[in-house]
């Protein structure tokens, strides 16, 4: 039997996954600059957005705390403003 934060955990989890895997992909592919290469991805390590997301999910599962993993979920691709931010 799931409790309620379980639920709710598992609402949040539908609308930002959608947005992380929306906002690596962007990145990852390029954003909206030419990609003179023939890789699909450009920039991979922007998929550490969806690892940090799941990351959240799995915080949310396992501990109940919903203050804690939503905004994790929604805010995951801060992750990678932070790598930019740090070594480039």
């Amino acid at each position: 039997m799931k409790s309620r934060e379980h639920k709710i955990i598992l609402i949040n989890a539908i609308p930002s996954f959608i947005i992380a895997f929306a906002v690596s992909m962007f990145l990852a592919s390029g954003t909206i600059t030419e990609n003179d290469t023939d890789h699909a991805f450009v920039f991979p390590q922007a998929f550490i957005i969806l690892v940090t997301w799941f990351l959240g999910l799995l915080i949310g599962l396992v501990t109940r705390r919903i203050v804690v993993s939503v905004p994790i979920m929604y805010l995951s691709f801060v992750t990678i403003y932070i790598y930019l931010l740090f070594v480039s």
